[in-house]
């Protein structure tokens, strides 16, 4: 595909610039005054077998070349100790998302791809983007504090804040996390745990088993005394029945007892 650039009548020639491999669009010469300009753009194949075309409006602005500005005086993060050149300085308040520095323009608050950051007094770090790396090994424990500057390449505007960068031995865990993520235990650990839960759970039983006797032993007492008197228990089918004749029983000789 090649691009191809159309100004309709009523707008300047030879302003603009069209890239026709990239598509990407530039300034051809200074616009004096605020005016606002419809380009006409046209996308076609090499052998313009099939082309397509779209409008552009490029509106040019009035500046008073005002500094740009960050939201924030001080920005916090934080990087492991030991950590390698490159790595991305940490959110101290979102540990699992890296620091972001991010200036605007109160001019143009929708166009900071012009801005770009750099760090003037600490050589330990740089700017990749709105990203903070480290440019060399980190080996000592601290807080060390950055200057960050933006600077808009426009209307030449700069602004300048403050990134405090704590090098921890040990980074905290991310936060919001899944639960699986949590600190590790060896078998000994858990042998241990196992151990203490068993010995709670056998006091658990005796306070249960003393607290039962004080409050109940009486009465189970009196309940076993009972059930070992005997009781009567009448059979019907063995009752006397005036009709039946029954014959004695024979005498029978008892031997000497041993």
């Amino acid at each position: 595909w090649t691009d191809a650039l159309h100004c309709p009548p009523g707008n300047a020639n030879n302003t603009f610039v069209l890239d026709p491999a990239s598509g990407n669009l530039t300034m051809a010469r200074s616009v004096a005054s605020p005016v606002t300009f419809l380009l006409l753009v046209k996308g076609e194949q090499a052998d313009r077998a099939r082309y397509s075309m779209t409008q552009v409006t490029v509106e040019a602005r009035a500046a008073t070349g005002g500094p740009p500005r960050f939201p924030q005086n001080l920005y916090r993060g934080f990087v492991g100790l030991g950590s390698g050149v490159g790595v991305a300085v940490k959110d101290a308040a979102v540990p699992s998302q890296p620091l972001r520095i991010q200036a605007q323009d109160p001019e143009f608050p929708d166009l900071n791809s012009a801005i770009t950051y750099r760090i003037t007094n600490d050589s330990r770090f740089r700017m990749d983007g709105e990203t903070v790396l480290t440019a060399t090994a980190l080996a000592q424990l601290g807080a060390f504090y950055a200057e960050v500057e933006a600077n808009n390449t426009v209307t030449l505007g700069t602004a300048t804040t403050v990134v405090e960068i704590e090098v921890l031995e040990r980074e905290p865990p991310p936060t919001g996390g899944s639960l699986l993520e949590g600190p590790r235990f060896s078998g000994t650990d858990m042998a241990v745990l196992g151990g203490v839960l068993g010995a709670l759970l056998l006091l658990a039983l005796v306070g249960l088993a003393v607290l039962v006797h004080q409050h109940y032993g009486q009465r189970l007492k009196c309940c076993s005394g009972k059930a070992a008197e005997p009781s009567g228990f009448d059979n019907q089918a063995f009752l006397s029945d005036p009709e039946s004749n029954w014959a004695p029983a024979p005498n029978v000789e008892r031997g000497p007892e041993p």
